[in-house]
C-alpha cells in the first residue's frame, strides 16, 4: 500500500470529509493527515505545485491529497476514487440515527393522529 498525504485547511469540510475517508479505510495505518490554517494551506500547496507538477498546478481545493511517492491524487473526492482503485474502499458513510432498524417503525413520523 502506498502511503497517501492529505493537507487540508482545519475548519473546511472537504478537509474533514477526507480525514473521515481516511480513517475509515484500509489506508489510515500508513496515512498522514496534515491540519493547516489557511495561509499555511496555500504556502504548502504552492511547494507541491512546484515539486509535483502536473494535474497540481490547476488545484483550488481546500484540500489537497498526494502519495509520498510524489502522485498527485487532487481533492475530497478524487482521494475517494483514489481509495476505490486501490482496493481499499472505506464503508458508507451515515447516520445511524435515522437508519431502520428491524421490527421498528419508520423514522418518520406522522403528524395527524
Amino acid at each position: 500500500m502506498v502511503a497517501c498525504v492529505c493537507i487540508g485547511k482545519v475548519n473546511t469540510p472537504a478537509f474533514q470529509k477526507c480525514k473521515a475517508l481516511i480513517a475509515a479505510s484500509s489506508a489510515a495505518s500508513v496515512a498522514t493527515i496534515k491540519p493547516l490554517f489557511a495561509t499555511d494551506y496555500e504556502k504548502e500547496l504552492s511547494s507541491l505545485k512546484t515539486s509535483i507538477g502536473g494535474r497540481a498546478y490547476d488545484h483550488t481545493a481546500d484540500v489537497a491529497a498526494y502519495t509520498e511517492d510524489g502522485e498527485w491524487i487532487g481533492d475530497d473526492a478524487e482521494l475517494l476514487l483514489w481509495l476505490k482503485r486501490k482496493g481499499c474502499v472505506p464503508p458508507p458513510l451515515r447516520s445511524t440515527a435515522m437508519a431502520r432498524r428491524p421490527g421498528r417503525a419508520s423514522p418518520r413520523r406522522s403528524l395527524s393522529r
